[in-house]
């Protein structure tokens, strides 16, 4: 008897929790609408740029082949940073550093580095010549707040100007 009792006791608790947790979500739902959407919903640099520069249906499509030659020449860029990255790690399976064969390594990172920095420039040189008059100031815009490395990709911020 003190069993069901009990048991009886316990289910009841549990229903009002649930219950009361059920409510809870129910009336704070619309709070939830005021977050940030999820990250898979967040537009991303190529969206925000065409949205920012107000870009036309043409120039759309335009902006759609400048963003492919620029994958492939970032991805260019990242396949032989990787390389070489890893060809410089593997010095550290030598009995003796080879000082020669690290400098020249680390010099050909600094030119893959430069590259990358030249297919960003150059991929945004290219945008600039697909835009109108009225949506060079936006771009130009665009440009400043990609230099501070707070624009669309975040790519490297670039010194300051003197």
């Amino acid at each position: 008897m003190k069993k069901e009792r009990f048991y009886s006791i316990v289910i009841i608790l549990l229903l009002i929790l649930n219950l009361g947790t059920l409510g809870y979500l129910w009336t704070n739902k619309k709070e939830q609408h005021d977050l940030p959407p999820p990250m898979h919903h967040r537009p991303g640099p190529a969206e925000r740029i065409a949205r920012k520069l107000q870009l036309s249906d043409e120039q759309k499509e335009q902006f759609e082949v400048l963003k492919q030659e620029h994958k492939r020449g970032m991805d260019s860029v990242h396949n032989s940073m990787n390389a070489l990255r890893r060809e410089l790690f593997m010095l550290a399976n030598n009995i003796e550093l080879d000082a020669t064969l690290q400098d020249s390594l680390l010099n050909e990172i600094k030119n893959v580095e430069a590259t990358k920095h030249m297919v960003v420039l150059k991929h945004f040189h290219d945008l600039r010549l697909i835009l109108r008059e009225d949506q060079l100031s936006a771009f130009d815009d665009l440009i400043e707040e990609v230099s501070r490395g707070a624009g669309p990709g975040n790519h490297p911020p670039l010194p300051p100007r003197h």
